[in-house]
């Protein structure tokens, strides 16, 4: 994959961490914990 597309993906993240507020956090966090797990 890209680093390009990996970064957008962050970012995009983000900006929905930003707009959905502290409980978007403890999802998000779930989230990296499955990424982490598949790598």
């Amino acid at each position: 994959m890209s680093v390009r597309v990996v970064i957008l993906f962050l970012l995009i993240m983000v900006a929905l961490a930003l707009f959905s507020g502290p409980g978007f956090r403890k999802f998000l966090l779930k989230l990296l914990g499955l990424s982490r797990r598949d790598r």
